[in-house]
C-alpha cells in the first residue's frame, strides 16, 4: 500500500515555538544531509535543482525521487533523497509552526551556529542558508505533493491491505451426518489509526462478493470520468497509483 510510505514522511526538524523566542531541534541525521548539502559542488548542486524544477509533483516523496533520478541517474550519487528530505522536513516544519519560510531558515542556522559550529564555520554556512532558500523554491512540487499525501490521509482509518480467506464448512443434518456444505469468503481489512495497524473480519458470500466487484467497478468508472474533467479542466491530478 503507498500509505506504508507514511511513517517515513513524518517530520524530523522541529520548531518549538516558545517565549522569550523560538526555537528549531534537528536530530544529528538531519544535520549531517545540511552539512552534505553545504559541501556539494556549484555544478552537482546547479543539475540537482535543474532536476527539481522540471518535475512534477507525486503524492510520495519515494514517487518524486524516482522522477528525479529518471531525469538524471547521476543524482543519485548526489544523495537527492537526502536532500529531499530535509526540504520536505523543513516544509513540514514551516506549515507546523505556522511560522514563514525565512523565520524557519533562521532558525536553523541560529541552531547550526550555537549547536555545531566548528561543522559549519561562517562562509559554509551562508552558502548553505542561500542553498535551502533555492531548494524550497525549487521543490514546490514536493511541498505540493505533501500536502496532496495530507489531504489523502486525513481520515481516521487508513486502509493498508485486504486479503480474503476461504473454507468450505460441512452442513451436519440429524442425527449428526454430513448433509452438505458451503462456502463462505471472510475478508480481511488492514487499517491504519493513530500510528497503529489494525484490522477487522467481514463474513462474505458469493452474492456479498459479486456486490463488492460491482461497488470497486463504479468506483472505479467514477474516478475514470473524474480524471476526464480535470484533463478538460487542466488541473494536475496526482495519481498514487502511478507512483
Amino acid at each position: 500500500s503507498p500509505w506504508d510510505f507514511i511513517p517515513g514522511l513524518l517530520t524530523t526538524i522541529s520548531v518549538l515555538v516558545c517565549s522569550p523566542r523560538d526555537t528549531i531541534m534537528i536530530p544529528e541525521d538531519d544535520v549531517s544531509k545540511l552539512e552534505k548539502i553545504g559541501d556539494m559542488g556549484e555544478v552537482e548542486f546547479a543539475s540537482v535543482v535543474g532536476a527539481m524544477r522540471e518535475t512534477a509533483p507525486s503524492v510520495l516523496s519515494g514517487g518524486y525521487a524516482a522522477a528525479l533520478l529518471k531525469k538524471n541517474p547521476a543524482l543519485k550519487e548526489a544523495g537527492v533523497n537526502s536532500i529531499l528530505t530535509v526540504v520536505l522536513s523543513l516544509s513540514r516544519a514551516k506549515e507546523a509552526s505556522g511560522m514563514d519560510f525565512e523565520k524557519v531558515v533562521e532558525l536553523v542556522t541560529q541552531f547550526l551556529t550555537e549547536a555545531h559550529s566548528g561543522r559549519f564555520p561562517a562562509e559554509k554556512l551562508s552558502r548553505l542558508r542561500k542553498r535551502i532558500q533555492i531548494l524550497f523554491e525549487a521543490g514546490t512540487a514536493i511541498t505540493v505533493g505533501a500536502r496532496s499525501l495530507n489531504l489523502l490521509t486525513a481520515c481516521e482509518h487508513l486502509f493498508t491491505d485486504a486479503r480474503i480467506f476461504s473454507d468450505i464448512r460441512p452442513v451436519f443434518g440429524d442425527p449428526v451426518e454430513s448433509a452438505g456444505a458451503v462456502i463462505i469468503h471472510n475478508l480481511r481489512i488492514s487499517f491504519r489509526q493513530n500510528d497503529e495497524t489494525q484490522e477487522f473480519f467481514v463474513a462474505l458470500d458469493n452474492n456479498d462478493l459479486e456486490r463488492l466487484k460491482a461497488v470497486i467497478d463504479r468506483a472505479e468508472k467514477k474516478t475514470k470520468t473524474m480524471i476526464a474533467l480535470l484533463e478538460r479542466s487542466k488541473v494536475p491530478f496526482f495519481d498514487v497509483k502511478s507512483l
